[in-house]
């Protein structure tokens, strides 16, 4: 077995990308047969891949001579961590690198006040989830089935501990792994300040300055019992299994009895967060967070209308209010989303149903890592499901909803006996002298009141997600409290867009183009071509079942693969609306003659939000 010498983890940075996929393409290159082609490009990263990682997570790096051995990812929103992309080299299974990497990432979510982290693992890893099991993970849900894998998920609530009376640096809260691992080796530290003080009834946690004391003969009850490490782990995928000539793992707490010759030395030391990372101005790089940063997704399309790939940042120009801008920010990789689902209940029965038929295609068109809303609408909005990943819970939703009814498709009851003027005998009335009054009901098509409550939910979320709202309705628009005006202000603030698969009227061709008339008493029919125009977004019309399930696809997909582009206007952060136009350096299919020729769509402006209080 390779002797590691000293081990350094810190947070990657620009050049560690040929060594984290090495690591990544070590581990799991063996068991490729045992993925699908998605399943394992999602675990195997290619270069874009990465990038679009270290731009959203946290990856942290183990580094052996120079050369990296063995990375982790995490992620935070809302107090909840999740972990991605474990990985280390087949050669070093059972040295305790991964465990000491899952408690190096550990430590930086408890640092940015992480309640509780989250992962995802297969079956039938068994060895994978007893390491997880052994390192305080309990199983959260039942098995989980997507089109790419079968998925388990685990949590663990991450508690902190009192160490020091002031902040403890993170090179002394690995120096337990450091002298478990190195056989009582002194660690490389940082020289002592006046203001650690080390509470020495914790066993895995001594000083880092003075060797630690011996470990006491029976473990504490807090003590993590040891436990036997996969070579690699990432959500939903296969780690390869332990080889048979590899030496049991160690425990957690320091061997007085041990061996150097028995085992290689693992000396262990971190670098505090940003201590390694070189600041880089460049373009691909993800923009702080700033008031007046501007994002603006771009889609762009050949005559075909398939996505135009290869398009670089110098190939793009914006303009803010006929001003152009300059760039900092750039990137054509793929965004997971926040996705608000809104369904149409006031539609035709017959549309309706049409509808509750496709909504398996519906759920299939998001990924593990997408987050999902879903509300309705008819007289009243409604919400169906919270914001959750895909899970069993999200499917039982889908099934109720496909038992919902629409619109009776012929005209009032008006007499009969299901008729208003009550009971009768050999059709007259039961009570001659009770008095008819017949109300018929006040038919409401409150789309811009759904739209309005999607938004406000999709502003809180997070930022870094893409943020859609994805309307499934026949386009009728009539008697919402919210004016157009105002629910797109509040789509525009929040850098929103819609998306929306039209149905019934809409979508046949002449009738489609006689609903847009203004009609009193009728609503407005041209709602949603509106919203996503100036939104960014795109307009699907289907008759069929099929077309339906297609669009689904198509419109999820090309939300989730856009070109984004950043910069910082210099208009101050509150204001009126501001207008964006977004130039391709490519003949336009819609200005110009020349072909090939592209078709770009992005929002029109946006609106400033107002400053954080």
């Amino acid at each position: 077995m390779k002797n590691l010498g000293e081990i350094l983890i810190r947070p990657a940075e620009a050049g560690d990308e040929d060594g984290i996929l090495r690591c990544l393409a070590e581990a799991f290159g063996p068991y490729r047969t045992e993925y699908t082609s998605q399943a394992f490009a999602d675990t195997v990263l290619d270069r874009p891949t990465l990038a679009s990682r270290m731009q959203s997570m946290q990856v942290m790096v183990a580094c052996s001579a120079g050369e990296i051995v063995g990375t982790v990812a995490g992620s935070l929103a809302d107090g909840e961590g999740h972990l991605r992309g474990m990985a280390v080299l087949p050669n070093l299974c059972g040295t305790g690198l991964a465990g000491a990497l899952l408690k190096a990432i550990e430590f930086w979510l408890k640092d940015h006040g992480c309640r509780r982290v989250t992962l995802d693992t297969t079956l039938p890893l068994s060895a994978a989830m007893k390491f997880y099991e052994n390192n305080g993970y309990k199983n959260r849900d039942k098995l989980r089935t997507s089109s790419v894998c079968r998925w388990l998920s685990m949590s663990k609530i991450l508690i902190r501990r009192i160490v020091a009376a002031s902040t403890v640096s993170s090179v002394l809260w690995l120096s337990s792994v450091l002298f478990a691992q190195n056989g009582g080796a002194q660690p490389q530290t940082a020289p002592p300040t006046s203001d650690q003080k080390q509470d020495q009834n914790i066993p895995d946690a001594p000083s880092a300055v003075q060797p630690p004391k011996p470990a006491p003969e029976a473990p504490p009850p807090a003590q993590e019992p040891p436990s036997q490490e996969p070579p690699a782990q990432d959500q939903g995928q296969s780690p390869p299994a332990p080889q048979a000539n590899e030496p049991p793992p160690q425990s957690a707490a320091p061997e007085t009895d041990q061996k150097p010759e028995e085992k290689p030395p693992l000396n262990l030391r971190t670098v505090p967060e940003g201590g390694a990372t070189k600041d880089s101005e460049g373009i691909y790089n993800l923009p702080p967070v700033q008031v007046n940063q501007v994002m603006v997704p771009v889609t762009v399309k050949d005559e075909s209308g398939q996505l135009v790939k290869g398009l670089l940042a110098k190939d793009f120009s914006v303009l803010e209010n006929g001003k152009k801008q300059k760039l900092n920010f750039f990137t054509s990789d793929p965004f997971a989303l926040s996705a608000a689902v809104i369904l149409d209940l006031g539609m035709k029965d017959v549309d309706v149903q049409r509808v509750n038929h496709t909504f398996p295609a519906l759920e299939g068109v998001f990924s593990q890592f997408d987050e999902v809303a879903i509300y309705s609408y008819s007289n009243v909005v409604s919400q169906q499901a919270a914001w959750q990943a895909l899970n069993q819970k999200l499917s039982d939703t889908f099934t109720n909803l496909a038992e919902a009814r629409g619109r009776n498709n012929g005209p009032a009851v008006t007499s009969g006996p299901l008729g208003p003027q009550g009971p009768t005998i050999n059709n007259m009335p039961a009570d001659p002298g009770a008095p008819v009054v017949y109300t018929p009901s006040q038919e409401s098509h409150v789309m811009n009141d759904a739209i309005l409550k999607a938004a406000l939910d999709l502003a809180k979320r997070d930022r870094t997600r893409r943020k859609v709202i994805f309307v499934i309705s026949d386009g009728r628009e009539y008697r919402s409290d919210a004016s157009y005006k105002d629910v797109l202000k509040v789509l525009l603030s929040n850098n929103i867009m819609v998306y929306a698969v039209g149905v019934g009227g809409s979508a046949i061709p002449i009738y489609n183009k006689v609903q847009k008339l203004h009609l009193p008493r009728f609503g407005y029919s041209d709602i949603l071509p509106k919203y996503a125009n100036a939104t960014g977004g795109e307009v699907s019309n289907e008759l069929t079942r099929t077309g339906i399930e297609d669009a689904y696809a198509k419109l999820i997909g090309d939300a989730r693969n856009q070109y984004t582009l950043g910069y910082q206007t210099h208009e101050p952060p509150i204001g009126a609306y501001r207008s964006i136009e977004v130039l391709v350096d490519r003949p336009s299919c819609r200005r110009s003659s020349i072909r090939p020729c592209v078709d770009l769509t992005a929002k029109d402006g946006y609106y400033p939000a107002p400053p954080a209080r």
